[in-house]
């Protein structure tokens, strides 16, 4: 089919300019398909970047960075790398009894700083443009089969090294400034463990402090998440907001990879793999240090269950259901999004028992002492160790409780529905409790 096409332009290309207004297919996804393909084939790279200039998407290719120097000098400033060890741990599915899940070790990963010189950032996305055929998205790098999914506001549709974007036109430069934006800033979880943990080095390196800080804009919406950003930033920076899918020109921007690596999205939800989550501890500890003197002294209960009646349509089960069986074990229910993040921190380090929901809710069990109880409710024992990996950093004692062991069996989206056995629930208890 491909090669049809290609002969097709071959044809009619050299004298018909007129059809660069005519290629509508662009805009569909199958279009993206196509146009791709045939960038991938160098001889038609010159007429195809000709037509994206004349319609809504503009192509790069993605370079790791520590090619930048070599490829884009004029765009790197200093570059300094240090290999680091990070870990995951194995999450654990219906256990009748405490099992322990070690922490297991994974040596070779690189966590860089950067100066980057003339770059264009885009709210609410990973995506870095270094110039007009160049991109940095760092996933990729490490992305060796081609296995996580990237779901970023800027990218329309991307294949091996190749990406179509949004075209935008930057409107607003800075001089000199310190990135703190990315895809899935929104997500509570993404917004701690990949970039808020970047304060530690920001603090480290004594940066000039007229130096402001871009976040994404949609995180001031959450005030639990301004909160945390007040009480990080230490030195008062001045905090700049980006819009989501806006473009701005950076002169001189500080760039830091986040310690821990946190992919964000799959290909197929089927090949999850435990070490896919990999965990910087060192980072873990800058943020319960820093974190834990904001715990009040509001009085929490000790057993508690975390709803998600008020939370998104995803991954609703039998709650009702549920919350009679924990009732009976001396359970409050509780919903921690109406809580400021201090109450949360408390919350969660007086509990001795949480149980809940797989969500958001759970990045918390970074302020649970040891020893402390937690049974997670989920659709099948998909291999996750987002939330094992904390559990067993901080010594919680954690499972999940599922409706389907087989996770390989569920082909169908892991944020739908489910529904718990509650004589499973009751059995479990009985011997966590006891």
């Amino acid at each position: 089919m491909f090669s049809l096409i290609k002969s097709s332009f071959n044809k009619i290309l050299p004298n018909n300019l007129r059809l660069r207004t005519k290629i509508y297919l662009i805009r569909t996804k199958i279009g993206y398909k196509i146009i791709l393909n045939i960038l991938n084939s160098n001889n038609y790279i010159k007429f195809f970047k000709q037509v994206l200039i004349s319609q809504s998407v503009e192509f790069r290719r993605f370079i790791n960075l520590e090619d930048i120097a070599t490829i884009v000098p004029g765009n790197i400033e200093h570059l300094n790398d240090k290999t680091t060890l990070l870990y995951y741990s194995k999450p654990i599915f219906d256990s009748l009894k405490f099992e322990e899940s070690p922490l297991m070790e994974i040596a070779g990963h690189k966590n860089y700083e950067a100066i980057l010189k003339e770059v264009i950032i885009i709210g609410e996305s990973n995506l870095i443009l270094l110039n007009k055929q160049n991109a940095l998205y760092y996933f990729k790098q490490y992305d060796f089969q081609n296995r996580f999914r990237y779901t970023d506001t800027a990218i329309q549709y991307y294949k091996n090294d190749c990406c179509l974007i949004k075209i935008n036109e930057s409107k607003i430069s800075f001089k000199e400034a310190i990135f703190l934006g990315g895809n899935f800033s929104w997500n509570y979880y993404h917004f701690l463990y990949e970039i808020l943990v970047k304060f530690e080095r920001i603090d480290a390196l004594n940066l000039d402090l007229d130096i402001p800080i871009l976040v994404d804009k949609k995180c001031f919406h959450v005030p639990q998440y301004f909160e945390l950003i007040s009480f990080l930033n230490k030195k008062n920076r001045k905090i700049i907001l980006l819009n989501k899918g806006e473009r701005y020109l950076v002169n001189r921007m500080h760039y830091f990879l986040s310690p821990n690596f946190i992919p964000p999205n799959y290909v197929n939800d089927n090949e999850i793999l435990p070490e896919d989550v990999l965990l910087n501890l060192k980072s873990l500890n800058y943020l319960k240090i820093n974190l834990l003197p904001l715990s009040t002294k509001t009085d929490f209960p000790k057993r508690i269950y975390i709803s998600r009646s008020k939370a998104s349509s995803r991954r609703q089960f039998n709650e009702n259901e549920v919350f009679d069986i924990l009732e009976k074990f001396g359970f409050i229910t509780v919903f921690p999004e109406n809580y400021s993040i201090a109450d949360q921190i408390t919350m969660f380090y007086n509990a001795e028992f949480i149980t809940g929901g797989s969500g958001a809710a759970f990045t918390n069990l970074l302020f649970c002492k040891p020893l402390c109880k937690v049974i997670i409710f989920a659709k099948n024992s998909l291999p996750f160790s987002g939330f094992s990996t904390i559990a067993s950093y901080a010594g919680v004692n954690m499972t999940y409780i599922t409706e389907n062991l087989n996770y390989k069996d569920i082909t169908n989206d892991i944020h739908a529905s489910f529904n718990i056995n509650t004589e499973k629930l009751n059995d479990i208890l009985k011997k966590w409790i006891a």
